[in-house]
């Protein structure tokens, strides 16, 4: 149930890997038992209020609209989620999820553990919506790093990023709209790569990853949706 809840956050324009920052933090400052000790965060403290400071990213690359919340995006995305949930979401069997299904098997670098149960589907209204599958690795400073990585029949999403950050990239062949973490380590940060699809999009949810690693999953993922 919970990891059908994220994919319809996600399908809502949520803001993936919120709970996982706040975590994280927690975590690397020693969980609390001696938040006093200086901790790998304090690291990137500084980069992490500079970049906070730069204008957020706005706009429209590939037909993917992004923005730092739901109320920002164009009128015609917060339209299309409010149709796409009207009906409801549930989850259904991957066999049903038609072309939301990667064209080849997803295979990505060695070091990465699929999580149990997964991949899972999700059905909104009616009609196959999501397909994710969440794996886990070590990432930034040997501490677990989340990468989820999704199809859905949407173009939009929420990633709170300077424009900075913000890139197209060709990606094995494959273009893709690219936020990289602020700092190269990725330390307690989200990254994301967004992939046009005929559907909608492919998307990568990164929590922890070095910006080296979310583009070795993005050669993957564009490998499996040649």
């Amino acid at each position: 149930m919970f990891s059908r809840v994220r994919i319809i956050s996600i399908l809502l324009v949520a803001a993936l890997g919120v709970s996982g920052f706040f975590a994280g933090r927690y975590f690397l400052a020693g969980g609390g038992s001696e938040a006093q000790q200086p901790s790998p965060l304090d690291q990137i403290a500084p980069r992490q209020t500079e970049e906070a400071a730069e204008p957020r990213f706005k706009g429209e690359l590939l037909g993917i609209a992004l923005a730092p919340s739901m109320d920002q995006l164009p009128l015609e995305a917060q339209q299309a989620q409010a149709r796409l949930t009207s009906g409801g979401c549930v989850g259904i069997p991957v066999e049903q999820a038609g072309a939301l299904n990667a064209p080849r098997p997803l295979a990505l670098p060695d070091g990465y553990v699929l999580k149990q149960g997964y991949p899972q589907a999700t059905a909104c209204s009616g009609r196959p919506s999501g397909l994710e599958w969440d794996f886990t690795v070590s990432g930034a400073q040997n501490i677990p790093a989340d990468v989820t990585v999704i199809r859905v029949i949407t173009r939009y999403a929420t990633p709170d990023a300077a424009a900075s950050r913000v890139s197209v990239q060709t990606i094995n062949g494959r273009q893709a709209v690219v936020v990289t973490p602020a700092t190269p380590d990725g330390l307690a940060q989200r990254s994301n790569a967004f992939f046009p699809e005929p559907f909608g999009m492919t998307a990568i949810y990164a929590f922890n990853l070095s910006q080296e690693e979310l583009l070795k999953v993005a050669v993957a993922v564009a490998e499996a949706t040649q």
